[in-house]
């Protein structure tokens, strides 16, 4: 799914995991700030879906797998972007891999 800022999103499972990955092909250092936004509002949407447990009426076979926040970025990410990321998994408790 693309959302109206030009992020791709879809979740899957894999092995033991259920993956919340976001593609992105925004350069870091372009309006930055509303890159961020865009991305942490996703990260956001989906971290609740998976804490109220509401991931699995979509995605059943999620359930006891490890949540991983995987971000395909064309570009690496900015010190902003690593840290912000960095504070929302630590607040989720759910892994993060940037590839």
């Amino acid at each position: 799914m693309t959302n109206e800022d030009g992020i791709e999103t879809k979740i899957y499972c894999r092995n033991d995991e259920v993956v919340f990955s976001i593609t992105d092909h925004h350069k870091w250092g372009e309006n930055d700030r509303n890159h961020l936004a865009a991305i942490v509002k996703e990260i956001k949407a989906h971290i609740a879906a998976f804490i109220s447990g509401e991931i699995y009426s979509d995605y059943p076979e999620a359930k006891n797998k490890t949540c991983v926040i995987e971000i395909v970025g064309k570009y690496p990410l900015n010190t902003e972007a690593k840290r912000i990321f960095g504070l929302l998994v630590k607040s989720s408790g759910f892994s993060y891999r940037f590839k």
